[in-house]
């Protein structure tokens, strides 16, 4: 009987010892979270950025009607002569190279009358090209059409 006593003595200090373990490892693990926890909150404490962000000066733009104007005239041969090299040369293109060029004057010096008369010339001239032509220069229209939207913005 002495040694089934001490058998089941030991395997109940065995089983004693290992919960022990067990729970002197839950111990180590909720002491290891709460450490990291201690630690990411002092963390957060700190700060990382710059004490005082430099701000640079605001860029503004003008809506001064002539800077609108100024600026569509100076654009005004990006907008449109890589279409017009579809056109092909003589009194047509001629045409239509005026009349741009006449828009081109009358937006840069703020003429809003003048430059209503150019786009609803220029649209006549498009409108008398064959259907064709209408496709390879759509970027002239485009373009009058912007022009047109800036203009009636100004009114």
């Amino acid at each position: 009987m002495s040694r089934s006593n001490d058998r089941a003595e030991r395997e109940s200090l065995s089983v004693k010892s290992s919960q022990r373990k067990v729970f002197s490892g839950a111990r180590v693990a909720r002491a290891a979270i709460a450490a990291g926890g201690l630690l990411a909150i002092a963390a957060c404490q700190d700060v990382t950025a710059p004490e005082k962000p430099e701000v640079s000066p605001a860029i503004r733009m003008s809506n001064a009607p002539g800077d609108v104007l100024g600026t569509l005239s100076s654009n005004l041969d990006d907008m449109t002569s890589w279409s017009l090299v579809a056109l092909p040369d003589g009194t047509g293109k001629t045409n239509i190279v005026g009349l741009l060029n006449g828009l081109k004057g009358h937006l840069k010096s703020g003429q809003v009358a003048a430059c209503q008369q150019d786009i609803t010339d220029a649209r006549a001239f498009l409108g008398s090209l064959s259907d064709v032509q209408q496709v390879e220069v759509g970027q002239v229209g485009v373009a009058l059409d912007v022009i047109k939207l800036a203009l009636d913005s100004i009114k």
